[in-house]
């Protein structure tokens, strides 16, 4: 394990608490900046000290995952909360594991994979598979608030949860090439919309919904294509783009890959149009979108880094190696923007990977919630 890094105090603050944190005041900066002047003396020039640039990212941690819990991550902000589920070796021995996010502390709550979190109410929903349900468990206590059976012999594999119509999207297999999705009212735990055919066999981890007007993204056949599906009519349409990896609903703006170019695109109108187009050097991997610090961040694996860019233009900003820690970030990815933080999973040895953005802001209304 690597040696955590001192942790920044604001993954400490609680949600409603909006306070602004120095870490050290203005007139102490003033003084040691005068106090640290060098002397002049008559007839002589003085040649100021460059200060170094200080690093924008740490690594705060490395945390060891159990093998049936290790495929997908999620977190939640509001609670301080990760977690990691799943496991792509298995899909008998799944488990949900919940990571405090001050600790790294591992709790295993049972079965499930896929996780996705109800941001009005902290709940937390996962796929069971073989198990031919979807269990929704309290953010707080992580007990079992309620099994919901998927009838028909599918078998759920990804939960998606919608802010925008308060409901939980459900992929399944097990149906012959045309896999179904499902909406389920997350407030009653009722079914409203499925067996819904996808026309085509879903991939798993390839679903998202857009929180601004509740169009639900996925695709079928090894991500060869990108579909979208209407929150009212569940109308399915193949899109314009590629596959729809992230989204940021306070923008609505979607990030899409098509092979190694990466879209950003308008989601707004219908059908949705693509802004701009920005090719890459590779292979991406993850991706994940920081609103309040305004990143979109890209996992680079065959490059062991992180690249930052600007989620308007696609520019890049900077670059987060991670080289030198011996890790790579080829996994899913998962972004605390109260914090700064973004959370991506090492397929082997399964490691979680704990960012920290030092150029932090704490912002609670980053993010939609409640």
């Amino acid at each position: 394990m690597t040696t955590p890094l001192a942790r920044n105090s604001l993954g400490r603050s609680p949600l409603w608490r909006r306070v602004l944190f120095v870490t050290v005041s203005a007139v102490a900066l003033v003084a040691s900046a005068v106090a640290l002047q060098p002397v002049t003396h008559a007839g002589t020039t003085s040649t100021p000290t460059p200060t170094p640039t200080p690093p924008q990212f740490q690594l705060l941690d490395t945390v060891p995952l159990q093998t049936n819990a290790r495929d997908f991550v999620t977190v939640n902000q509001a609670l301080n909360k990760i977690y990691v589920s799943g496991n792509p070796a298995s899909n008998l021995d799944i488990e949900v594991n919940v990571i405090d996010g001050v600790s790294f502390s591992i709790q295993d709550v049972g079965l499930g994979t896929d996780v996705s979190v109800d941001n009005k109410t902290n709940r937390y929903w996962a796929a069971t598979i073989y198990q031919d349900s979807v269990i929704v468990r309290d953010g707080t206590t992580d007990s079992v608030v309620a099994t919901i059976p998927i009838a028909g012999g599918f078998c759920p594999i990804q939960t998606n949860y919608d802010f925008f119509k308060n409901r939980v999207w459900a992929s399944a297999q097990c149906s012959g090439g045309n896999d179904p999705i499902f909406a389920i009212n997350a407030k009653t735990f009722s079914i409203t919309a499925g067996p819904i055919d996808s026309r085509g066999v879903l991939d798993s981890s390839a679903m998202i919904a857009n929180g601004a007007n509740g169009r639900l993204y996925f695709s079928i056949n090894g991500g060869l294509v990108s579909k979208r599906m209407d929150p009212t009519t569940f109308a399915v349409t193949v899109n314009a783009f590629g596959e729809v990896k992230a989204i940021n609903a306070l923008t609505n703006r979607l990030y899409a890959l098509s092979g190694n170019t990466l879209q950003i695109i308008d989601g707004r109108p219908d059908p949705e149009v693509i802004l701009r187009t920005v090719p890459l050097s590779y292979t991406p991997g993850s991706m994940g979108i920081n609103p309040a610090l305004t990143y979109l961040y890209i996992a680079n694996p065959a490059g062991q880094s992180i690249e930052v860019r600007n989620p308007s233009t696609g520019a890049l900003i900077t670059t987060f190696s991670l080289s030198s820690f011996g890790v790579t970030p080829d996994g899913p990815m998962a972004v605390d923007s109260i914090r700064g933080r973004i959370y991506v999973i090492q397929r082997t040895p399964s490691l979680l990977l704990v960012i920290e953005d030092l150029i932090n802001a704490y912002k609670p209304d980053c993010i939609l919630s409640h």
